[in-house]
């Protein structure tokens, strides 16, 4: 008995270092591909108003997503992202890989919503993504001026686009209004 529960322990732990060493490997050739902008091909096109009340037409890369929350192995997706997160280092990359993650399930939202999947699923995406949006913030704030200003346009234009998104995804009015509150809150930063 106690030598097949050593041997479990063994299993589980040797099944850990490998997903964890497997998470790192894709960690690194991530942010690398994210710096050479090889990850981002799927283009949205929005229209905003500018302060002069104008119409303008702004464009944002989102990346490509492939397993949704639909998915039974979603969770495995989620846990991955954490671990990125958490052995990112340096705060330029963690803030780079969070807007990534952030934008890939914003990007699941909308192929949810192409879907025609259960709009609490689809409103339940766009607020996880949001709250990856949070923290990406959390994090950028605490960055030297000049590497601020290298995610500050980039994050106007992702906020933009995310406006637009959502008022055409097929979530009701109610959830719009709520995920519209805390996107205001987000841009009063």
């Amino acid at each position: 008995m106690r030598s097949t529960l050593i041997k479990i322990l063994i299993i589980v732990a040797g099944i850990s270092i490998l997903y964890i060493s497997l998470t790192r490997a894709g960690l690194e050739k991530l942010i690398q591909d994210e710096q050479q902008d090889k990850l981002r091909k799927i283009p949205v096109t929005f229209e905003w108003v500018n302060s002069r009340g104008e119409k303008q037409e702004g464009r944002y890369k989102f990346p490509e997503t492939t397993t949704l929350p639909t998915n039974p192995l979603y969770f495995l997706k989620k846990m991955r992202d954490e671990l990125w997160i958490v052995l990112t280092n340096n705060p330029i990359d963690k803030a780079r890989v969070i807007m990534l993650i952030t934008d890939k399930r914003m990007e699941e939202a909308m192929i949810l919503n192409g879907r025609n999947a259960n709009p609490n699923l689809i409103a339940k995406t766009i607020n996880s993504s949001l709250e990856k949006m949070t923290e990406s913030n959390e994090i950028i704030k605490d960055l030297r001026p000049i590497d601020k200003k290298e995610f500050k346009q980039t994050w106007c234009q992702e906020f933009l686009a995310y406006r637009w998104i959502i008022n055409s995804l097929k979530i009701s009015d109610t959830d719009k209004m709520i995920i519209f509150g805390k996107m205001t809150k987000l841009d009063e930063r």
